[in-house]
């Protein structure tokens, strides 16, 4: 696998995740690259994000500006595009993943690249692998064109908390063969989401092998502390050598959903009335929008350690229900059943009981 340019990091597309989000996403840090020539240069950067995640689709874009000490601006773009094709929903499908990069710096230097595959998969619960198979292509400025063929052997599995891949992607420039893999590991503890990657490249008699990390610590839902170091093999397409790299900053997340930390939503009865209550750390305010009430916002009311509570009068059945956090963000609670709703996003159903809980 291919990584992208310096700070870009890296992406993987796991078809398993089925609610919809969407995240847009800024950040800015300062971050030091030594390159395998033996060049070292520091820099400022800022680099915004977004991903759009949908049941059958997965868009993701990435893009750093960067001041580095030699008095050189560097943008750097990377987008890719994972789409199932078809209606069909089983756990077999076909697909289309595209990756497009491209780099220019303030001296002229312009690079480019493309991926685009077809992939077949079988994804049940949470795991699942695929086979691709297409073609790459790089360019920079004053070389011709290269391009080969590229295929991609990879296997996932993935949790509320935690997630695993590993890729293998034999694949050819200008004639010539080599191999790459990495294995990927990510989990979550409440705030903190931690991130190892392994790489090699099989290349002849040659191998090579690094290794990349990644801490976020997010305080609340929007703001997160992160920091990254490691390294990354050449990009043969690109023409960007080897680099070890370090990194540091703090991002601003504009869409992204809170977080349930503890049990997603507790529902129980009270009397004639039924009380729910969620913990949304983070939160400035928290309502409840259901088809009790037409979909009309009700406030749930705010009690300690980022609790909240609402009290319904509400008969024993199942309702159709969203939260809404800071009047903004709609949320379905992790570990309630959705169904799918009309703009492409699901709605939670909340499970009214007969009679009261017995402890």
């Amino acid at each position: 696998m291919r990584f992208g340019p310096i700070f870009l990091g890296f992406w993987a597309l796991v078809p398993t995740r089925l609610a919809a989000q969407t995240d847009a996403s800024v950040g800015a840090g300062a971050g030091s690259v030594v390159t395998s020539d033996g060049a070292h240069f520091g820099s400022a950067v800022i680099t915004p994000g977004l991903e759009l995640l949908r049941p059958t689709a997965l868009v993701t874009a990435q893009g750093t500006l960067a001041r580095l000490s030699d008095g050189l601006w560097s943008g750097q773009l990377r987008s890719g595009i994972w789409a199932r094709l078809g209606r069909d929903r089983g756990p077999m499908g076909v697909a289309l993943a595209t990756d497009v990069a491209g780099s220019l710096v303030s001296n002229d230097d312009r690079t480019a690249s493309a991926d685009l595959l077809l992939e077949i998969f079988r994804g049940r619960g949470d795991r699942g692998f695929g086979l691709a198979g297409g073609a790459s292509l790089g360019m920079r400025a004053g070389a011709l064109p290269v391009s080969g063929p590229h295929v991609r052997i990879r296997a996932w599995w993935q949790t509320a908390a935690r997630q695993a891949s590993l890729a293998v992607e034999p694949m050819a420039v200008a004639g010539h063969w080599f191999v790459d893999a990495d294995a990927s590991a990510t989990a979550q503890r409440g705030p903190v989401t931690m991130s190892l990657a392994l790489l090699g490249r099989i290349d002849g008699d040659q191998v090579q092998a690094t290794a990349w990390a990644f801490l976020s610590w997010h305080p609340t839902y929007r703001w997160a502390f992160e920091a990254s170091g490691g390294g990354f093999l050449s990009d043969p397409l690109m023409g960007f050598p080897r680099v070890t790299a370090a990194s540091f900053g703090v991002r601003l997340h504009l869409g992204r959903a809170p977080q349930v930390l503890t049990a997603p939503l507790l529902a129980q009865r009270r009397g004639d009335s039924v009380v729910v209550r969620v913990r949304i750390p983070g939160a400035t305010s928290v309502a409840v929008v259901g088809e009790w009430s037409g979909w009309t916002p009700q406030a749930l009311l705010p009690l300690k350690r980022n609790h909240w509570e609402i009290v319904l009068a509400l008969a024993p059945g199942t309702y159709r229900f969203n939260l809404v956090i800071d009047g903004t963000q709609w949320l379905v609670p992790p570990g309630i059943a959705t169904l799918p709703d009309e703009l492409g996003g699901s709605v939670g159903l909340l499970v009214v009981p007969v009679e009261a809980e017995r402890p």
